[in-house]
């Protein structure tokens, strides 16, 4: 993650926001390794699909990341609508499996003008 940045970041051409941290309070939401805590273990949301080492891992995946060049000042041109930035869960039923992928995905509306 912090790599990835560093590449757009340096030289001051881009200004990086990560839409969805900035939704979330400054922290990366979980995408992968989600767990719920049974009588005070955690048990991991989704055991067929993902390695085992890899339950309750809690990490950050997955990434909406806005790059804009740093003289732009094109307004109402494509904006995000950050409050609409969230994590997509993939839970289903009646399956061998609890999820539909081994990580979540994540979803961000736009306005275009």
């Amino acid at each position: 993650y912090n790599p990835f940045l560093d590449v757009f970041e340096k030289g001051g051409i881009f200004n990086l926001t990560d839409l969805l941290r900035e939704r979330h309070n400054g922290e990366s939401p979980i995408t992968c390794g989600d767990y719920k805590v049974v009588d005070g273990e955690k048990v991991s949301t989704e055991t067929t699909l993902m390695a085992k080492e890899n339950h309750c891992c809690s990490e950050c995946l997955d990434y909406i990341i806005e790059l804009k060049p740093t003289d732009w000042n094109e307004k109402g041109c494509c904006e995000p609508l950050t409050k609409t930035c969230q994590v997509e869960e993939f839970f289903i039923s009646g399956r061998e499996y609890t999820q539909l992928s081994d990580h979540y995905g994540v979803s961000c509306e736009f306005s275009l003008p």
